[in-house]
């Protein structure tokens, strides 16, 4: 895969293994978004889900908490 791994060579991202970062960060947002087209009623998704892609992603690529939002 082109470009896989760059990230971590250029020291923006931490992921021991870039790849499995990259397939656990893909199937929590299909997960999530699946969850999602399930729900007839979207307001009732838990609130612990509200984030969980983003936390699920700076953990994987090695990021502080926060570091993938934007500054202000």
């Amino acid at each position: 895969m082109a470009g896989s791994g760059s990230g971590v060579r250029t020291g923006d991202f931490a992921a021991d293994d870039p790849l499995a970062a990259c397939v656990v960060i893909l199937v929590t947002i299909d997960g999530l978004d699946s969850y999602a087209d399930a729900e007839d009623d979207a307001p009732s998704i838990h609130p612990v889900l509200d984030g969980l892609t983003v936390r699920v992603a700076e953990r994987e690529l090695g990021l502080p908490q926060g570091g993938l939002r934007p500054e202000r």
